[in-house]
């Protein structure tokens, strides 16, 4: 039975919030939101930000198939996540080049206004 519950604690597990699915009323937009933030501090340890379409900023590629396997949400769900996102300001998405790629972009000020929206969310 151990080796059963190790097995399943393996490191190999996504996370989310309670207190951030609550406040976005969504668990697949509390999975977004933290695999997107994951994502964007992977790209920038490896220098990978740039500028998007005329757009000046730190916007890295993220593509849905790449989500689908790291999170087994489906296009879908992470499209339902990533508009509660969007909704609020904390994520901007465009898409670019050919074929068409979702290109993300922090909002950090809006994330921690957010997060300070729901501090005193007890959740059991």
């Amino acid at each position: 039975m151990v080796q059963l519950i190790d097995l399943l604690d393996g490191g190999d597990n996504q996370a989310y919030n309670r207190s951030v699915a609550h406040g976005f009323g969504s668990v697949s937009a509390a999975i977004m939101l933290l695999e997107l933030i994951d994502r964007y501090r992977d790209s920038r340890d490896k220098e990978q930000l740039k500028s998007v379409s005329g757009q000046t900023g730190c916007w890295f590629c993220y593509t849905a198939e790449d989500c689908e396997k790291r999170t087994v949400l489906s296009p879908r769900e992470q499209g339902k996540g990533i508009g509660v996102i969007e909704k609020r300001g904390l994520f901007s998405k465009i898409s670019h080049g050919v074929p068409s790629k979702r290109y993300f972009r922090i909002n950090v000020s809006n994330i921690e206004a957010f997060i300070k929206t729901f501090d005193d969310v007890g959740v059991e």
